[in-house]
């Protein structure tokens, strides 16, 4: 019986010390994965402290309530953003509230251009964002004014009544970079005719 223990243990050791060679690799990949994942988490922390501490010095001046407009109308909701800052900020991605746009089943307004180049990318929580190709620079010490030239829609797109006037109220969201966002609160007033 001691044998058989014995000759249960020899090859449960030969059978551990051909697996070696997989425990290390695995225990590499796992200390790799977890250095990874700690300098993922710092480099994110500090991205946002740099970022906190620039937007301080970032003054964004909007734009954006239209004047009374009718339907196929053209207007522009414009923002400035002066960086006070010795270094310079990106704007990478616009998202504008799906509450100035529409959604699914309604179409309030859309998106014709901006004074960058801007891709759609889609929507993302409750807003429909476009990334800027490349993204705007605002200079350090500098000002840029970025320009997002929009278009209503028909009454019946917009699910409107005849003869009224509707006030669309909703966020135009920008994601700056280092680690950063600004808001502003935008309204579309349209006038509907019968």
């Amino acid at each position: 019986m001691g044998s058989t223990f014995q000759s249960f243990l020899n090859s449960a050791f030969l059978i551990l010390k051909s697996l070696k060679p997989i425990f290390i690799i695995f225990f590499i990949l796992v200390t790799l994965f977890t250095a990874l994942f700690v300098y993922d988490r710092l480099k994110t922390n500090q991205d946002r402290a740099l970022g906190t501490k620039l937007s301080e010095n970032l003054n964004v001046k909007s734009s954006c309530i239209s004047s009374l407009i009718g339907q196929n109308e053209r207007f522009d909701f414009s923002f400035i953003f002066t960086n006070g800052n010795s270094q310079s900020i990106f704007i990478q991605k616009v998202g504008i509230d799906l509450n100035l746009l529409g959604d699914k089943d309604t179409k309030i307004s859309s998106l014709l251009s901006t004074n960058s180049p801007s891709n759609p990318i889609g929507i993302e929580d409750r807003f429909f964002t476009y990334e800027f190709s490349p993204p705007v620079e605002i200079s350090a010490k500098s000002s840029q004014e970025l320009i997002l030239r929009l278009q209503t829609t028909t009454r019946k797109a917009a699910k409107a009544n005849p003869n009224t006037i509707v006030v669309y109220e909703g966020e135009v969201s920008f994601l700056l970079s280092p680690e950063m966002t600004n808001t502003a609160n935008c309204k579309i007033q349209v006038r509907y005719p019968n």
